[in-house]
């Protein structure tokens, strides 16, 4: 069970406490969790998303692979990518190409800060007045704000589990990451689209797009936030995340 985040990390270990016939093992760090799923005792991991940055060569190397494949043109020409711009996107690729871009920084950087830095120039050429008293105060707001950077290291996690065929459940509140720095309810930091960073995900069959597109619902491998109870800090979703695996 990987989690950065010691609320939830006790989440799961209330939910684990349901299942004593399994043996379980909690862990804060990406790179331990890397370390430890080598291990032939580990059969499967349940693991967030987003992690605070860690200066471990192993885990940024399998990481930088998993963003080269992610951003990879030729990944942008896959069947996989064709599906998502038609069920995701509906073949509105200017929409496409702006999330990707934003979705590159906020992967390679770990915050939104270049997004935001951006809209503001780009808002700041308009001649609406309600956007310079409304919009733009509040973009700055969340630039003098940003949360302490965070990097998607569950994505490569997952996908090296995967390969190792062993069992993996990625519980996230993915979409809920577009508004990571402006709440559930505001649309402005709209930065990070869960169909680009889990692209790698899907093309291996981890998960489906429409799984992905669902936020997970029906889906063994991966529980967004149509299926968590309230959040990773409630005990039942780390409970869902368990049962996920068992039934794989």
């Amino acid at each position: 069970m990987i989690e950065d985040k010691k609320e939830n990390l006790e989440a799961a270990k209330q939910a684990a406490s349901n299942f004593p016939q399994i043996e379980f093992e909690f862990l804060a760090s990406a790179s331990q969790a890397m370390r430890r799923l080598q291990e032939p005792d580990v059969d499967g991991i349940a693991t967030g998303l987003f992690f605070p940055p860690e200066e471990k060569e192993e885990l940024n190397t399998l990481y930088r692979s998993y963003l080269k494949r992610t951003f990879n043109s030729s990944g942008f020409k896959s069947s996989i990518f064709r599906e998502v711009m038609e069920k995701h996107y509906r073949n509105r690729w200017w929409e496409a190409i702006e999330k990707i871009t934003e979705a590159f920084w906020t992967a390679t950087e770990g915050s939104d800060q270049v997004v935001i830095e951006r809209w503001i120039v780009e808002m700041g050429a308009s001649h609406d007045p309600r956007i310079h008293e409304e919009i733009i105060p509040i973009l700055r707001y969340m630039l003098e704000n940003l949360p302490a950077p965070e990097f998607p290291y569950g994505a490569p996690l997952m996908l090296r589990a995967e390969t190792m065929e062993k069992k993996c459940v990625l519980i996230t509140e993915l979409h809920y990451c577009n508004n990571r720095i402006g709440g559930p309810q505001s649309r402005l930091a709209d930065a990070v689209d869960g169909m680009i960073l889990l692209l790698p995900l899907m093309e291996e069959g981890v998960l489906t797009v429409p799984q992905a597109m669902e936020d997970g619902k029906g889906s063994l491998t991966y529980i967004g936030r149509g299926e968590l109870v309230n959040s990773k800090e409630e005990p039942e979703s780390w409970k869902k995340a368990i049962e996920k695996i068992l039934s794989q």
